[in-house]
């Protein structure tokens, strides 16, 4: 997808953006979030200000933000050599489609409130930025995620942003754990426990049946639930805060990383 068609998506022209971008050169931060935010590449940057600055390249872009103090190669320049290497979504998640979902709740649970509760637990604010960036993950590439960049039948195609990545997200993990209710904890509790050895290496055959487990546990929702959502919310911020400290850190960590083991202990 070029950087034309992508602005196109949210009614903005290429001329509007060059206008924007050089008007904001000295608080690079501005240009470096909205990038980030709307799944704008190094390269479409370099395409939106050519004009303007000639010889203007995917690298050049990515070393001005590194000058700058921020992560220049997060934003998936295709001249560097990178890519993104990161799916959204694990294997397992494919027979869970049932729980994937973009986030529609208020209150604690919006996506405005779990995100500023995560912030306030973070040092440097791009760390959430370098988790929730859609370059870091397969299938964005081309400014959208498809059903099968997902890996999740049936899913309608989004366009691949921040706001959209945050969305799926906290959606999807609070279905998630709304379908858990306290016999099912300690079901999963007392499988952990007697297969403990066997489930560290997170492979082979009592790995799939601890999978198995967790597919039966979340096809329907929990009776009665055991979180309010103010206890979610609390717990979705902890535990995103901590996985964004490793992705702004340079570790190679998704989304979704470890929600199936986190329950192993």
């Amino acid at each position: 997808m070029t950087a034309s068609e992508l602005l196109a998506q949210y009614g903005i022209t290429v001329a509007q953006a060059r206008e924007w971008i050089m008007s904001k050169l000295s608080t690079p931060s501005e240009i470096y979030n909205a990038a980030v935010s709307f799944g704008v590449t190094s390269e479409m940057l370099a395409e939106i200000v050519a004009p303007v600055v000639p010889g203007a390249t995917a690298d050049l872009v990515e070393s001005f933000f590194t000058a700058n103090g921020f992560d220049g190669s997060a934003l998936g320049s295709g001249g560097s050599g990178g890519g993104a290497s990161n799916e959204v979504f694990p294997a397992e998640f494919a027979a869970l489609a049932s729980l994937v979902t973009l986030n529609t709740n208020s209150g604690a649970l919006s996506n405005a409130s779990l995100r500023s509760a995560v912030l306030a637990k973070l040092q440097d604010d791009t760390d959430y930025d370098a988790l929730f960036n859609p370059s870091g993950y397969e299938g964005a590439a081309d400014g959208s995620f498809t059903a099968d960049d997902l890996g999740i039948a049936g899913l309608s195609t989004l366009l691949a942003t921040q706001e959209n990545l945050e969305s799926l997200y906290y959606g999807t993990l609070i279905r998630t754990f709304k379908a858990i209710d306290m016999n099912e904890i300690l079901q999963i509790q007392d499988f952990a426990t007697k297969n403990a050895s066997a489930l560290q290496t997170g492979t082979g055959d009592v790995y799939n049946q601890y999978v198995a487990l967790m597919v039966s546990v979340f096809e329907d929702a929990a009776v009665p639930p055991i979180f309010t959502d103010e206890m979610l919310a609390d717990s979705i911020a902890l535990s995103t805060a901590m996985v964004a400290e490793l992705a702004g850190g340079g570790s190679s960590v998704a989304l979704f990383d470890g929600l199936f083991a986190g329950f192993i202990g």
